[in-house]
């Protein structure tokens, strides 16, 4: 699923914290209806994710959030799309694979680029995704693949909403081509 945040209502105070959209106030939550509390999503997350891996076990179920502040406990944020807030929404085990943007927002620089994965405190594997070198917080793409390798990440991937060359995103990928310090890079270039 991709940005679920653009229909959650943003600014819903709850005493549960899984619930509990206050800190999304201002993040762009909301873009496309604010239809949804953080339950809703929570609970068609989970059971989507549930049926998934009822039929194949070893799916991975990914959820790619709007940017940082809907998933991770670091920083004065809330992760809800924890597996704890996503089983406490809908009431069915299954975990979720997250991944986050920063650019779909005008105005914000991908926060990915400015920390390394250790300070979101996350207990799964993240993607940054839809990144590109226009919000990539001054840095080259060449260097927004290196951040992503050498920072902890598991992967990055890039996108361009203003027709930025597929040649661009390739520069990144070939910097990485014959990396093997932190793992070994494999493109099907």
């Amino acid at each position: 699923m991709n940005e679920p945040e653009g229909e959650l209502k943003p600014g819903e105070s709850s005493p549960e914290p899984c619930f509990d959209t206050r800190h999304l106030s201002g993040s762009g939550a909301g873009w496309a209806g604010r239809l949804y509390s953080a339950q809703e999503i929570g609970r068609f997350v989970n059971w989507q994710a549930a049926a998934i891996k009822e039929v194949d076990p070893g799916a991975m179920v990914t959820v790619g959030s709007l940017n940082m502040k809907a998933d991770t406990d670091a920083m004065g944020f809330h992760n809800l799309y924890s597996d704890h807030c996503l089983v406490k929404a809908g009431g069915k085990q299954s975990k979720v694979f997250t991944c986050s943007y920063g650019v779909m927002v005008i105005g914000y620089v991908n926060f990915s680029f400015q920390q390394s994965f250790s300070n979101f405190r996350l207990d799964k594997p993240m993607v940054i995704g839809e990144s590109n070198q226009e919000h990539g917080a001054g840095m080259s793409i060449e260097s927004m693949f290196e951040w992503a390798y050498t920072k902890g990440y598991c992967g990055a991937w890039t996108w361009s909403r203003t027709g930025v060359s597929f040649s661009n995103q390739l520069h990144g990928m070939q910097h990485l081509t014959s990396r093997t310090e932190h793992g070994q890079v494999q493109f099907g270039l």
